[in-house]
């Protein structure tokens, strides 16, 4: 399972994003098969992805889907790292579809090996059986300014 963008090979459930370069990702721990009606991932309440990348000013955006039985209180929210560094949270209170970009310094990224990013929602979501659940991730990438 890994995300690809932008060079027609892509993971029939979740796709990558961005406009220059092509960073690959791949899960580390933390994601599962959502079974539902949209495409996407689980995350539990931390996961971790590693991306290929170039290291340069970039954004890091991500699309997930919020079921609403996950957007019930208590409020829950989503804070995303980069390689150890906070680049953003995203308060997780509205079910459906949300988009979140962060930015992400040159220095943030690694100049040679992997760039990891951790996803980590606070209170998640806790079945009947006890398992415990964050969002859905449908897209994961860094997005690079063209033209810079």
């Amino acid at each position: 399972f890994f995300f690809q963008a932008e060079d027609g090979i892509r993971d029939k459930l979740v796709t990558g994003v961005q406009t220059c370069a092509l960073p690959i990702s791949y899960v580390v721990s933390g994601v599962k098969d959502f079974d539902g009606p949209d495409p996407g991932r689980w995350t539990e309440p931390v996961a971790v992805l590693k991306f290929d990348t170039y290291p340069a000013d970039c954004e890091l955006a991500l699309r997930y889907l919020v079921p609403n039985f996950v957007a019930k209180p208590p409020l829950k929210t989503l804070t995303v790292r980069v390689n150890g560094d906070t680049v953003g949270t995203a308060t997780v209170e509205k079910d459906g579809d949300q988009f979140v970009r962060f930015p992400v310094k040159a220095s943030q990224i690694t100049r040679q090996g992997f760039t990891m990013v951790e996803l980590s929602v606070d209170k998640p979501y806790k079945d009947a059986g006890g398992n415990e659940y964050g969002v859905v991730l449908n897209e994961a990438g860094f997005e690079y300014p063209v033209g810079r």
